[in-house]
């Protein structure tokens, strides 16, 4: 198997993207990514951002939208995510009302399923980002184990993310050799000592198992995510990147 795409997610850069979209994707690009995963677009228009990308040399792996774009404008998705070259469209939250009870995430499910539906005629996967609530329990099953269940396997996928499962009191290298083929993407974000959010490699989460668990899923693209940073965001990536690199995954 050849070496997995690596990706920023752009959410960490947020506040600089607002400023400078243009000067974060040169930066990123500069830093020796190559691909990216965008978390929001900012007011720019996909078209113009993919004429940036194209001049960075970077590539626009996925994009997050949001759980009603996905209901009430996939044909909206689908346009943006063929604008900007996509393999995949990404539902990266639900709302405390849509995550209450096993019947909540049934109907979740039928919303992603419809949209995979859509956008697997563009040849685009759809994938599910989640976070720690999802592995709540709701008749015997977490929320993630629902979505998993009420959807077709090759319609709806999932973008594990490595801190997330632990925060929610689980393993993420098990969860992801549960999911299987089913995990398309991993977003890898470390979990410092004192629960906050830390580089790839700095925290207490096992990398090696991670990676190991994600090669036998055949997962073919890591995301480096960190939500928030105690010092400059971009040398928190540099870090994150290296550690990738030493442990030769990127």
């Amino acid at each position: 198997m050849d070496k997995p795409i690596i990706a920023v997610q752009l959410y960490t850069l947020r506040d600089f993207c607002a400023k400078d979209f243009d000067g974060v994707l040169e930066r990123v690009a500069g830093i020796g990514f190559r691909a990216v995963e965008f978390g929001g677009f900012h007011g720019r228009s996909p078209s113009d951002l993919r004429k940036t990308l194209d001049c960075c040399s970077l590539s626009a792996v996925s994009a997050h939208f949001g759980l009603d774009r996905l209901r009430d404008d996939i044909e909206g998705v689908a346009g943006d995510a063929r604008l900007l070259g996509l393999r995949y469209v990404v539902c990266p939250w639900l709302d405390e009302d849509q995550r209450r009870s096993a019947a909540d995430y049934r109907d979740v499910a039928r919303i992603l399923q419809k949209a995979g539906e859509r956008i697997r005629r563009d040849r685009l996967q759809l994938c599910h980002h989640h976070h720690a609530f999802e592995f709540e329990t709701f008749d015997g099953k977490t929320g993630l184990e629902w979505l998993r269940d009420e959807t077709d396997a090759e319609t709806v996928k999932f973008q594990i993310d490595t801190y997330w499962v632990n925060a929610g009191g689980a393993d993420p290298a098990a969860w992801i050799r549960k999911l299987g083929g089913r995990c398309a993407m991993v977003h890898l974000k470390d979990r410092a000592k004192d629960g906050g959010f830390g580089e790839v490699g700095s925290g207490t989460l096992d990398f090696a198992a991670i990676f190991e668990a994600a090669k036998s899923a055949g997962v073919g693209v890591y995301i480096i995510e960190q939500d928030t940073c105690p010092r400059d965001p971009f040398d928190c990536l540099k870090t994150s990147l290296k550690f990738l690199k030493d442990q030769g995954i990127a």
